[in-house]
């Protein structure tokens, strides 16, 4: 099992995404996209494990862990 941490990556600009684009993958280091290019366009953290967003395309999740 790993320990693995979210980072929320914010960017304006399209060529700002591109940054991205070389460390995305599923090895242990990389970025994953989580929302599988839907953006989030609301987000709220409570503390570490605990949050909530809603995607652009009305999609809502809640992640808390006890």
């Amino acid at each position: 099992m790993y320990y693995m941490d979210s980072v929320i990556f914010r960017t304006i600009e399209v060529e700002n995404r591109q940054l991205l684009v070389s460390h995305k993958g599923d090895l242990l280091g990389q970025l994953k996209d989580e929302t599988d290019g839907d953006p989030m366009v609301k987000f709220v953290a409570c503390g570490p494990k605990v949050y909530c967003y809603i995607t652009k395309s009305g999609k809502v999740e809640l992640k808390f862990r006890c």
